[in-house]
């Protein structure tokens, strides 16, 4: 899980999901179909469980995540490097 904010509120992010809506025909020409959409499943600060359109939420602990990547490619390169010189 990660932390999260939503228009100011702290919240805890808990997946993706996708929405479906049913759209009819419209009379200037639009034909019927069906619109999906990405959500996220969230929890507020008092438990309650929502989802939101994806586009609202901003993850507070990328930069984190991006770095203990950073560290762990860093490192197969490193590991990687070394096994090559042995073969040489």
């Amino acid at each position: 899980m990660r932390t999260c904010m939503i228009q100011n509120q702290r919240v805890i992010f808990h997946r993706w999901d996708q929405k479906s809506e049913i759209v009819k025909p419209s009379y200037a020409g639009r034909p019927s179909g069906i619109i999906r959409y990405p959500v996220a499943v969230i929890e507020y600060e008092d438990g309650v469980v929502a989802t939101v359109p994806a586009d609202n939420i901003v993850f507070l602990d990328t930069k984190k995540i991006i770095a203990n990547l950073e560290k762990k490619e860093r490192k197969w390169a490193d590991q990687h490097d070394s096994n090559l010189k042995i073969m040489i």
